[in-house]
């Protein structure tokens, strides 16, 4: 299935009414780069589409900024700082996948091998949709029960999933999943807004979709553009 049809088929689904996004050939897939590290019009739409059924009446280009703010914006800064440390975490998530496809107990891999709850075989307890990374939460919510995801790249490092239970809640935001996860880390990383532009300031951001992203880049940010010609024009 092209990509056009699945995002379409996706919005349809979660989007309450809302209709796909315009997606021309022409269009780059890749709409910034920070210093370096890509972020996607795939990504930023299948997040946004993932945040609907949390935000009722906002508007996709607000959650394609939603998504930019909370989950790849910060992902691609904490890459794009701390390089020097991702192949040593991706090798690490690499052998705990390995581990698992071999037949390994998940919480055994976890105990030798992830930076979170160890002592607990990952075990993150109950969490609700609205209270973590979009990125993890769409793995967590979109796919069935019991099955192993990832690796998953977040501003945290890799991470890899298995929900064992799932609740759902009619309130926005409220359904919730017991989660276990290994995660191969970077390190704590900024997770406000202030916090995220001053990473951000230090950094070269390329513009390849600058339409898109004039229209959905996060307010309060500030972004130190290159080259000159990929800048989006003022907003108001």
């Amino acid at each position: 299935m092209r990509r056009r049809d699945r995002l379409s088929l996706l919005f349809a689904a979660l989007g309450a009414g809302c209709s796909g996004p315009d997606l021309p050939a022409s269009l780059p897939e890749v709409v910034l780069r920070v210093a370096g590290e890509p972020i996607t019009r795939t990504e930023i739409d299948t997040l946004a589409a993932f945040l609907v059924p949390d935000n009722p009446g906002y508007a996709l280009d607000h959650l394609r900024s939603a998504a930019l703010a909370r989950a790849l914006l910060p992902r691609a800064t904490a890459f794009a700082i701390l390089r020097d440390r991702v192949e040593a975490a991706r090798e690490r998530i690499a052998r705990a996948k390995a581990r698992l496809e071999a037949g390994e107990a998940f919480e055994a891999v976890a105990k030798d091998l992830s930076d979170h709850a160890p002592e607990k075989g990952g075990d993150a307890g109950w969490l609700a949709r609205r209270d973590f990374d979009p990125l993890l939460a769409f793995e967590a919510f979109e796919f069935p029960v019991g099955e192993v995801r990832g690796p998953i790249a977040t501003r945290v490092g890799f991470s890899l999933l298995r929900v064992s239970e799932r609740r759902s809640d009619p309130r926005p935001g409220h359904s919730t999943v017991h989660l276990f996860h290994i995660v191969a880390g970077l390190e704590p990383q900024p997770k406000s807004l202030p916090e995220l532009s001053r990473s951000l300031e230090s950094l070269e951001v390329e513009v390849l979709d600058s339409p898109l992203f004039d229209r959905i880049r996060p307010p309060g940010l500030a972004f130190r553009y290159a080259p000159a010609a990929s800048r989006p024009t003022s907003r108001s």
